[in-house]
């Protein structure tokens, strides 16, 4: 599986950034600039599915941190910090579980190693229901979503993700009806018989319902070493609700490590 990456800096630990489910590379690119500016090298990825990586029809956790196994094995002998947020950072969190030896520390964003339930069907539907072949514009897709999708912010987010596949027609990056199908697979627990010892460092939005303080106790089950900072004033995007605060505690968290 060729995954499509940049690296930004030349100097310093990788660092892997993971991006969530119907995102790219691209969501990161500000936030990773300036962790290059801190002394990182910074890779970032689109994962299998997603942005200018290939599709392919198996799409589940393991098989995407096997993608990351690899990418990683070509780019450095030596051990990675990864972030990842929300389906990025289960991502994260099994390759910590399979190959604790290539990682020096994770970072979670808005996400735990429990099963989730399904929440995005909604916009899976919505999306099932634009018609790619007849589209003219982005314009068209926009007005479509929005009968839909109410949330402007999120349609702009999702329509970054529309390209001219040939001359006159528009195309998702994003391998739709693959990810439409494995939803269930992406939400699964993180499964391991000992407590991991890789370092992990979970944030969560405090307007988020998807991690709350109460459970790292329960993710300590998975991962003994971690620890949990909470992000005023932002959602499940935290990094883009709040980047200043999502950026201080990750290198806080990478510096004592590195």
């Amino acid at each position: 599986m060729q995954l499509f990456h940049r690296i930004l800096g030349d100097k310093g630990p990788f660092l892997v950034i993971l991006h969530g489910l119907f995102g790219s590379s691209d969501n990161w690119l500000t936030l990773g600039k300036t962790f290059a500016e801190n002394g990182f090298r910074v890779v970032l990825t689109d994962l299998r599915n997603h942005g200018l990586s290939e599709h392919n029809e198996t799409f589940d956790l393991k098989s995407i941190a096997e993608d990351l196994t690899e990418l990683l094995s070509q780019l450095t002998k030596e051990k990675t910090f990864i972030l990842g947020h929300s389906l990025g950072g289960k991502v994260a969190m099994q390759l910590a579980v399979t190959h604790p030896e290539m990682i020096n520390g994770i970072i979670v964003a808005d996400i735990g190693p429990m099963p989730y339930q399904i929440r995005h069907e909604d916009i899976v539907s919505a999306l099932q229901s634009v018609d790619t072949s007849i589209l003219q514009s982005r314009k068209e897709a926009e007005e479509q979503l929005s009968n839909t999708i109410p949330s402007l912010e999120i349609r702009q987010w999702l329509l970054k993700n529309l390209y001219w596949k040939e001359k006159n027609r528009l195309d998702w990056r994003f391998n739709l009806n693959v990810i439409a199908n494995n939803l269930n697979e992406v939400i699964a627990g993180i499964e391991s018989t000992t407590p991991s010892n890789v370092p992990a460092l979970f944030l969560r939005g405090e307007l988020s319902d998807y991690l709350k303080e109460s459970d790292l106790d329960s993710i300590k089950n998975t991962f003994a070493n971690a620890s949990m900072q909470m992000i005023p004033h932002a959602g499940h995007w935290l990094h883009a609700d709040n980047p200043k605060a999502t950026l201080e505690h990750c290198l806080s968290f990478m510096e004592l490590l590195r």
